[in-house]
């Protein structure tokens, strides 16, 4: 909350919370050229940097009193398209090194990835849906279960990088992954039943 109430003051309030949310996901483009290119390391650590940005975001909309539907909306996609952009760099490093169990392994570790989210945004969806009287932050946290949320894949992500073996944390992804999406799908059935 410092650093967005810095930033805020700074700019003069003229540094948005979509704004912040958009400059981390354009850097994920050439974090995905970077790690294509066998540049873990660099990449690794700029995932963390901007990974960052997945807080700030958040902290300056609420420094700036402008949280809204739209903007959780807008982080959370924004968010499946980090993550896709650094599974096609391991893809394309995994295939330059003509390794293909480890490009099977990243393609089904990014579909499980973006299934865990889908799963629990699905689930908040139904919930609501189903007159369960919630705000959003109560729907936000309901279905939270699992080792495999986005910030820890996105941690194992950049430290399977920085330690130049991204295979293994990719196939760490992908079991975890896969048992969150088992925890998830299995309480969002017991909630709506």
């Amino acid at each position: 909350m410092t650093l967005a109430r810095a930033l805020d003051k700074i700019s003069g309030s003229r540094i948005t919370p979509n704004a912040v949310t958009f400059v981390a996901l354009a850097a994920h483009i050439p974090v995905a050229w970077l790690i294509y290119n066998d540049y873990l390391l660099i990449a690794g650590i700029l995932i963390i940097v901007f990974g960052l940005f997945d807080t700030l975001d958040g902290a300056l909309a609420r420094v700036q009193n402008v949280t809204s539907e739209r903007g959780m909306f807008f982080d959370a996609s924004t968010d499946r398209l980090k993550e896709l952009f650094i599974y096609v760099g391991l893809i394309g490093l995994f295939s330059l090194q003509d390794n293909s169990m480890a490009v099977v392994i990243a393609a089904l570790a990014c579909g499980i990835s973006l299934t865990v989210s889908y799963v629990k945004a699905k689930g908040e969806a139904a919930v609501a849906a189903a007159s369960k009287k919630m705000n959003h932050q109560e729907l936000n946290r309901l279905f939270e279960d699992g080792l495999g949320s986005y910030e820890i894949r996105i941690g194992l992500l950049a430290f399977g990088c920085i330690l130049m073996i991204p295979e293994y944390f990719v196939a760490a992804i992908l079991v975890i992954g896969s048992a969150t999406l088992l925890i998830r799908t299995l309480k969002i059935a017991k909630v709506l039943s």
